[in-house]
């Protein structure tokens, strides 16, 4: 801001007048300050949405928390997220050779607006009530006659578990049927009467046998319990059942015995 300093003044005068100028000139570059500052604050008073249109880094990339990208998402490397990616996914490893794969890898839940790019996808799945069976034997009885295989009911037992309807005490009673695709681990406890003689258990798959234990020497006295497992893929419709062979004695299967079916995958 000028001042005009009169023309016959002395110096004194002007010397006076024009520190008043440049008294004024700091003032205004002071209020220039302020003004800027206040400008700053209301940006940051103001809300906004933080949005990365392109997100690109060379190496793993893990993210504890949720990641929200609106554009694409190349990424040389791994990637391990637990929550929401918008956008496209390109994962692709460091060293890229013919030979190399492209990989995502998710350890929670994942949602992709568009698409994802690559060879290789790992997800865990995340069960929000797992699915498993047991059902126990109703009463102590013999399954069938001597030196052949025999199918175990499990009739009128305690349901222990059966978060999917997979047996019924009344219907099918042998069966355990499969609601849900998966991987199953199948295991039958089953324990039999005091006898010297021997026996075997084993599992089937829409009747063909995909585990058996045995044979094994009973005691002369007390009750003998062994276990069978399986490991097996199944669909809708399928079932698992358990069956019995007991050598020269048609032995009785006791009422603790048990049937059960976890899927793990």
């Amino acid at each position: 801001m000028p001042i005009r300093v009169p023309a016959k003044a002395d110096t004194d005068t002007v010397n006076a007048f024009q520190d008043v100028e440049k008294r004024l000139q700091e003032l205004e570059s002071k209020l220039r300050a302020i003004t800027e500052l206040e400008q700053k604050v209301k940006v940051l008073e103001t809300p906004t949405e933080l949005v990365i249109p392109t997100y690109i880094t060379q190496g793993d990339t893990v993210i504890e928390g949720d990641l929200r990208v609106e554009g694409n998402t190349t990424i040389r490397g791994n990637v391990s997220a637990p929550q929401l990616f918008n956008g496209i996914i390109q994962a692709t490893p460091a060293a890229l050779t013919s030979a190399a794969q492209q990989v995502v890898e998710v350890h929670g839940s994942l949602a992709v607006l568009n698409a994802i790019s690559a060879d290789t996808l790992y997800t865990r799945r995340m069960e929000s009530t797992p699915v498993w069976c047991k059902a126990m034997k109703g009463s102590t009885a013999s399954p069938g006659a001597a030196d052949q295989w025999n199918l175990v009911p499990f009739e009128g037992g305690v349901l222990e578990f059966d978060t999917d309807g997979m047996h019924s005490n009344t219907v099918n009673n042998s069966r355990l049927t499969v609601q849900s695709q998966g991987v199953y681990l199948v295991v039958a406890s089953i324990i039999s009467q005091q006898a010297a003689t021997q026996r075997y258990i084993a599992i089937t798959k829409n009747g063909t046998t995909i585990a058996e234990y045995g044979p094994w020497l009973g005691l002369n006295a007390g009750t003998e319990r062994r276990e069978v497992i399986a490991i097996s893929f199944a669909v809708p419709g399928d079932y698992f059942q358990v069956y019995t062979y007991f050598v020269g004695t048609a032995l009785t299967v006791d009422v603790n015995s048990w049937f059960s079916a976890v899927r793990i995958s």
